[in-house]
């Protein structure tokens, strides 16, 4: 079910953190349900706190990303240097890039995972016991990102209400 890794920095309290063995045995897409996020990705069974769900697969480029909303930058923990990394968008080769982000307070509270760095991969490490069905997020700790989302939430209300007022 799960297997130890090492962290590279020598800093951390604990040596090493868990990690599922087969992620896909434990997550699916289904529609979001964050209004106007698309699709999500759901847990399929309860997954325990405190275990990493897998990495982020992609390429680390160091020019501008073709696609903005799946990248990450984050500081190397081997180097110090920022890095980007643009993610491949495959569901079998990596689930994570189907995880949203929460665009206001009250979304916030449907935190359940964080992101780690470690060798130069970024995980997504659950901060508390995901049920099934629960949807997984991650905070893509951009506030330009959440703005943006927030934004286009308060229109599409909008345009319900007039919808609704004719």
């Amino acid at each position: 079910m799960k297997h130890k890794i090492k962290y590279t920095c020598a800093c951390k309290k604990v040596p090493f953190f868990w990690c599922l063995n087969e992620v896909h045995d434990f997550v699916e897409i289904k529609e979001s349900n964050l209004p106007d996020a698309g699709v999500g990705l759901f847990a399929k069974k309860d997954i325990p706190g405190n275990i990493a769900l897998t990495w982020y697969k992609g390429n680390i480029i160091n020019h501008e990303a073709f696609n903005k909303s799946y990248a990450w930058n984050f500081i190397s923990d081997l180097d110090d240097t920022p890095k980007k990394l643009e993610a491949l968008l495959d569901y079998v080769g990596n689930p994570l890039a189907y995880v949203n982000t929460f665009a206001n307070d009250d979304q916030k509270k449907l935190l359940n995972t964080k992101k780690i760095v470690n060798n130069e991969r970024v995980y997504y490490v659950t901060i508390k016991k995901i049920k099934a069905g629960e949807e997984i997020i991650v905070d893509y700790e951009s506030d330009a990102y959440r703005r943006k989302l927030n934004n286009r939430l308060k229109y599409n209300e909008r345009i319900k209400a007039n919808r609704i007022k004719k």
